[in-house]
């Protein structure tokens, strides 16, 4: 960086290091840098993908993504995604900008919504949490809409890709737990008197423990799925990894 700066400024190398060095405390004040290692530092995810998203000249931008992955790619063996507790490397294909800013788009409401986040026993509430599970359904339609991508199952050759895991968030995890539970849960609410609350009545439902039971079993597979997406984006958030 201060050779860059010393480059284009003109200035003596004292002066540019002083000016880096400035910079990134700066930065790291506003928690917009981290630590790569004792000499490297890496803008935030979310600080990258404004960047990206704003970027006035997109068709620019890929392009020297693409050169640059090329560079890193072009002697190596494919991209692979291992899911934890898999028997086999799952390929990732080089995804696009589009497709990497959707899959951190998605991926910030997954490992923020419950589901990933614990609902902890006695705490907040079923209907709650089933509503949460519904808008995430669609937000991740409305994201692959917004980034021009479709809805797909998994390539025939089995490539982790933006479309194949919210195909999966969607249709093969989200979905078989709210069409299960959400009428379950709405024919005992309609069953409330006017007298008790809402939370007290959902908390007297015979099938509230078994419910709960089954929220937790979906963090496991939701996990999974932010990490595939952070394959995509790039981004880390440091869920911790189902018991």
């Amino acid at each position: 960086m201060a050779g860059v700066l010393a480059a284009t400024d003109a200035v003596p190398h004292v002066v540019a290091h002083r000016r880096a060095a400035n910079g990134i405390a700066e930065l790291r004040v506003r928690s917009l840098l981290s630590p790569v290692s004792e000499d490297r530092w890496q803008p935030h995810p979310v600080v990258l993908h404004a960047w990206r998203h704003h970027d006035p000249a997109p068709a620019r931008a890929e392009a020297l993504r693409h050169a640059a992955l090329r560079t890193l790619y072009g002697r190596r063996d494919p991209v692979t995604l291992a899911f934890r507790g898999g028997r086999r490397e799952v390929p990732m294909a080089v995804p696009s900008e589009s497709e990497r800013m959707a899959a951190f788009d998605i991926q910030v409401e997954l490992v923020t919504r419950i589901g990933v986040q614990e609902l902890a026993p006695g705490t907040g509430s079923l209907r709650e949490a089933l509503a949460s599970l519904k808008s995430l359904i669609d937000f991740t339609r409305g994201t692959l809409h917004t980034y021009n991508i479709g809805l797909q199952p998994g390539s025939a050759a089995g490539a982790v890709t933006v479309q194949s895991l919210a195909y999966t968030l969607i249709n093969d995890t989200i979905r078989p737990f709210t069409t299960t539970w959400h009428p379950r849960l709405a024919a005992h609410e309609t069953g409330r008197p006017p007298a008790v609350a809402p939370l007290d009545h959902e908390a007297a439902w015979p099938q509230a423990s078994e419910m709960r039971a089954e929220l937790t079993a979906l963090r496991e597979p939701l996990v999974r799925i932010a990490e595939g997406f952070g394959g995509i984006s790039g981004a880390d958030f440091g869920v911790p990894a189902a018991g």
